[in-house]
Order: C-alpha cells, then structure tokens, then sequence
C-alpha cells in the first residue's frame, strides 16, 4: 500500500469509522486512482514538501498529495451525511475544475454556511474565487468577509469580497504583510471603529498593492461595524418605543360593570 493510499484509508475511517473496513478498503482504492489521474493531469508540481497530521503522525507530502487528503478531509468532516460515492463525486469534480487546491475555501463555506449543495459550493468556487485566491491572502481575506456577515448569501459575500481585492496585484508575500494582515483580521472581528480608525500603515513597510488591499479590507470592516452599531441603536430605540406603548394586558382599566359589554364589542 503506498503512502497516499495509506492516508486516504485513515482519513477516511477518521470520518466514517463506523463503515465495515471492506467499503473503507474499496473507497479509498478508488479515491487513491483518483489522485493518480489528479498527478498525471497536473503535471508540473513545486518542489516543496507539506505536512498532514492525522492520528497524532505527521506525513510528509508533494503539493497534489496534500491538496487531495486536505480536500478529502474537509468533504468528509463537514458533510457527513453523504455516501463515499458522493465525495469520490466531489473529489473528481474539484480535480476536473482545477479547484483541488481551494480547500480552504470549501471548509469556510461549509462551516458558515452548512445548508449550502456540494455542487452549489463547488459552482461557487469555480465560477467566483478560485482564481483569487491564488494571491496575497486570498482565501483568508474572503473568510473575515464571510464571517462579519453570516446572514449573507454566498453571492453577496462573493460582491463583498471583490470590491476589496479586484483592483489589487496580489501576489507579493512578506512577513510585514503578515503581520499586519493579522492586527487587521483582530480588529475587524473585535468591531471597534475607533481602534480601526487608529491602525496606522505607516508601522509597516508593505509593497503598494498589499497596502491598498489591507486598507480596503479594514474599511469594509469599519462600514461594517458602523452599520451594525446603527442597526443596534435603531432596534435598541424600537423597543423602548414599544415599552413606552405596549399595553399591558394585566392593568385594572376599573371600569363600571355597566359598560364592559357595551364599549369593548
């Protein structure tokens, strides 16, 4: 049994242990063919050696090696209902359409919003954010947006999210991004305006398009935070006003026997 086949076989029965080991031994077949076509179709793969942890061992492993146990775990934890049949499904999906490596993606999507379709999902991605999330910060930048509005649906986030990365070359790495990048992502899900407002650029030496995206993204946020507090303020001043004019059904009225059943009928 190769190395691969042997990760896929615990991924899987991580996820469906309950599954006799006969159906785990012939999925994870299938799915290991599976991620032979994937190599043979991507030809060209980076140099560079990845980490999977499953079962307290970390294996080492090429980059469409990683992609697939990766993809295959995020299919298998977030739905768990499905049949081995429907994530070999999704899996030759996200292969065919070039999106293997959107995992990260997916998992977003699934946790935030679980009554999304596979192929829904997999629509999404392939139409909207695979080609995206290739940049600086890609998949992490759509993950606050969907996070600051989780009663949105996947199409307006996906509006959101363009607004804030379309006019920028994001390509560049650096630790500066990084960290800044990181300060950020806390101010924005700690809502402060004010703590926003004093985020100052100048603390960080950042190339002239990861600036300007970091920027965009911390402006959403502060419209974001404004909307929500003037949201608040407008509900917080509804029911107050509804205080004020509720009746309340337990006051005496005390009024004369003589008019109950006239005046209220």
């Amino acid at each position: 049994m190769s190395n691969i086949n042997r990760i896929i076989r615990e991924v899987i029965k991580e996820f469906r242990s309950k599954l006799p080991d006969k159906e785990i031994e012939e999925y994870s077949g299938k799915l290991n063919k599976l991620h032979i076509y994937q190599c043979n179709k991507h030809i060209i793969e980076n140099k560079k050696l990845y980490h999977y942890t499953i079962n307290g061992k970390t294996h080492a492993m090429g980059q469409h090696g990683h992609n697939f146990v990766k993809s295959l775990e995020v299919i298998l934890r977030n739905k768990p209902q499905i049949s081995l049949e429907e994530v070999i499904d999704f899996m030759e999906k996200i292969i065919n359409f070039g999106i293997d490596s959107c995992y990260g993606a997916f998992e977003m999507i699934f946790e935030s919003r679980s009554g999304v379709t596979i192929d829904d999902a997999v629509n999404f991605v392939k139409d909207s954010l695979s080609s995206k999330f290739y940049g600086f910060h890609g998949s992490r930048i759509f993950k606050v947006i969907l996070e600051l509005n989780p009663e949105s649906s996947l199409e307006e986030i996906e509006k959101q999210f363009s607004k804030v990365v379309d006019p920028y070359f994001l390509n560049a790495w650096s630790r500066e991004s990084e960290r800044a990048f990181a300060k950020i992502c806390r101010l924005c899900r700690e809502g402060h305006v004010e703590n926003m407002q004093k985020f100052d650029f100048s603390n960080f030496n950042l190339d002239q398009d990861s600036a300007g995206a970091l920027r965009a993204l911390l402006q959403y946020c502060v419209d974001v935070s404004n909307q929500k507090a003037l949201g608040d303020s407008h509900e917080l001043h509804r029911e107050e006003m509804e205080g004020i004019y509720k009746f309340d059904d337990n006051y005496d009225l005390n009024l004369d026997s003589d008019h109950n059943d006239s005046t209220w009928h």
